[in-house]
């Protein structure tokens, strides 16, 4: 409706006309015969538009082959169904929702709908082993001027079945770390979630590939301390404040770690934290630690010292 809203009045003029057109062709070439048997008007409307629209004949000379053709495309929607259901008993849901499972439930629709093209041209007379040999020999054809495409099609093949990386899945590829979003035969579809960019891959173009989703990930922090400070009693108030933190974030899976003393710096003496948690919310766990490190060391006093720079005065006499 609100296309129709959109038009003027010279269009909406034109689409009347065009429909008035397609409705009078119809009918004429529908029911000239019967309306006007044995006339001249009559004659000359079967041997032009009768040729194209005598639907009742059509109908009336090949009902048996259009039952034929109902009772075909009936089988082969009842097959899609009995696959799918199969599929559902023996499988789990996630099993089911798998790209090998939906690649493979694709690949056997297909097959039921040629099987049932070939079964309904051969009810309508057509020879189908000259069919077949005739896309045999275009096949043959096209594989030759599309082998880039066939390439894409087998790299495609042999990730999903390998199960080399998943839908939902993060993954680093060239310098790219995005969430796997869908694996086609041809393409893959990556999703970087810092900056909401997607990509997309040709498959025969993943030569490697690191998977991260696949071992649990870990969100680092590092924290500086000043040098005059006691360690030892920082160290036992962080180890533990840490555990609480399992409890308050769903993100982080296991009670964050205190991995020691990272680096001796100019000004700083630098601990270094992790907690476990997916990839997918590494950066945000890191993010976490910091904000409730902070905290904790506001409310113990504890001074996060800034790089100072020391300069002697030598004064000569």
């Amino acid at each position: 409706m609100k296309k129709f809203k959109k038009m003027n009045k010279k269009q909406i003029t034109k689409l009347v006309i065009e429909i008035l057109v397609v409705v009078i062709s119809l009918f004429f070439g529908m029911f000239t015969a019967t309306l006007f048997p044995g006339t001249t008007f009559s004659e000359i409307v079967d041997r032009t538009l009768g040729k194209f629209f005598d639907v009742g004949s059509l109908i009336v000379d090949n009902y048996l082959r259009f039952i034929e053709t109902a009772t075909i495309i009936l089988f082969v929607w009842i097959l899609i169904k009995v696959t799918h259901w199969i599929f559902t008993l023996l499988l789990t849901e996630k099993q089911v929702q798998s790209a090998g499972i939906h690649l493979l439930q694709s690949f056997l629709k297909y097959v039921y709908i040629g099987i049932g093209g070939i079964f309904m041209l051969t009810a309508w007379g057509v020879e189908t082993g000259t069919l077949l040999l005739s896309l045999g020999l275009l096949g043959l054809v096209v594989s030759f001027g599309a082998q880039g495409l066939i390439e894409d099609l087998i790299s495609g093949l042999f990730i999903i079945l390998e199960k080399q990386f998943e839908v939902g899945d993060i993954v680093y590829l060239d310098g790219f770390r995005g969430e796997v979003l869908a694996i086609n035969l041809r393409t893959t579809k990556f999703l970087d979630p810092t900056n909401n960019d997607v990509k997309y891959i040709s498959n025969s173009e993943i030569s490697t590939v690191l998977n991260l989703s696949q071992q649990p990930s870990v969100g680092f922090c590092e924290m500086s301390i000043e040098y005059g400070s006691d360690l030892q009693k920082i160290e036992q108030i962080c180890v533990d404040f840490l555990p609480s933190l399992k409890t308050k974030y769903k993100e982080i899976k296991d009670v964050p770690k205190y991995y020691g003393v990272s680096a001796l710096a100019d000004s700083a003496v630098i601990l270094k934290f992790g907690a476990t948690c997916n990839e997918k919310d590494k950066f945000g766990v890191s993010r976490i630690l910091n904000r409730e490190l902070k905290l904790l060391f506001d409310k113990h006093n504890i001074n996060i010292p800034f790089p100072q720079l020391v300069l002697h005065n030598n004064e000569t006499k």
